[in-house]
């Protein structure tokens, strides 16, 4: 007689063989359920971290800018040597200047 198993979808020689094979597929899908949550878990909280790197960046262009303004404000213009692609501004990697 053969039992066929409806998860699987597939014929087993017994009954025992049958529920070996479904017992160990659940596990499977157990596991891979709880290495998705763990996954997802991972990337929810990289991505707070990236959005709160993006935020002090916007803070800390802000601040320049400010800063900026006033210096020329007061003095009239600034000049600044960039000898590395790391000092330019942010805006030239927007458009990949970079």
């Amino acid at each position: 007689m053969l039992y066929y198993s409806k998860e699987l979808d597939k014929f087993f020689n017994t009954e025992k063989e049958c529920a070996d094979a479904i017992s160990k597929f659940n596990e499977e899908q157990k596991k891979r359920e709880a290495e998705k949550k763990q996954k997802n878990a991972q990337r929810a909280e990289r991505a707070k971290a990236v959005e709160q790197a993006r935020s002090e960046m916007v803070e800390a262009q802000k601040k320049y800018h400010d800063l900026l303004a006033k210096f020329i404000e007061d003095y009239g213009s600034f000049h600044m040597t960039t000898s590395s692609a790391d000092e330019l501004p942010l805006c030239l990697s927007w458009f990949n200047l970079l």
